[in-house]
């Protein structure tokens, strides 16, 4: 393996940890914030914006570069997982162009637009979806092909992520529509789905990096 390709990875790998430290001690230091109650998201959204965008921007660079060095590696992932994988990471990037609606109460003293949506908010929902899709549909994929491989733990594994971001998203989606129920905890819903993700990803990054 070439080194760039090893350094690709190696970001790739380093990316997901690196985006939920910064955006859990950022959110732990905001006025009105609340990770059980707010998404990540919510970070470009007041004071200190410029640093949860720019980790969207840089989370989102790395894995593409992962996603770059998956292609020419001897663990490559099957081609749906590396399509959905490479979709995934442009999402993270182009999250980072657009801010999220206020929701929950944050920013203090906002309220979510009854009448119309800003742009942005339309847009930062629409280019996370490759995200929020893209992964579980590459960790399902990857499952699949490790299980025809003979390979039972990358087989489980991926298949526990693949259910587990589904299953998160949706309790995460109906707390942020409104749901009683689930709006009290749907920070730390999609929370969940986003760190069974990103970790995923990262360890299919640096398995990559192992020799065959």
């Amino acid at each position: 393996m070439t080194g760039w390709r090893r350094w690709a990875l190696r970001g790739g790998a380093g990316a997901g940890p690196i985006f939920l430290i910064i955006s859990t001690v950022d959110g732990a230091t905001r006025d009105g914030y609340s990770a059980r109650r707010h998404p990540v998201s919510s970070l470009v959204l007041g004071t200190r914006k410029s640093v949860q965008t720019a980790n969207f921007a840089v989370t989102g660079t790395l894995c593409l570069a992962g996603a770059a060095g998956l292609r020419h590696s001897a663990r490559r992932p099957n081609a749906v997982s590396l399509v959905a994988i490479t979709a995934a990471s442009a999402g993270i990037f182009l999250a980072s162009l657009f801010a999220t609606d206020p929701v929950n109460g944050y920013p203090p003293g906002t309220r979510m637009p009854v009448d119309q949506r800003p742009k942005s908010g339309i847009a930062h929902d629409a280019v996370s979806i490759p995200t929020f899709l893209g992964l579980p549909v590459a960790a399902a994929s990857h499952s699949m092909a490790s299980a025809r491989q003979g390979n039972g733990a990358w087989a489980v594994g991926s298949g526990v992520v693949s259910v587990t971001m589904l299953a998160s998203l949706a309790a995460a989606t109906a707390g942020f529509s409104g749901s009683q129920r689930w709006s009290a905890s749907a920070g730390y819903w999609q929370r969940l789905c986003v760190a069974d993700g990103l970790l995923w990803l990262g360890a299919v990054m640096a398995r990559a990096l192992r020799p065959t």
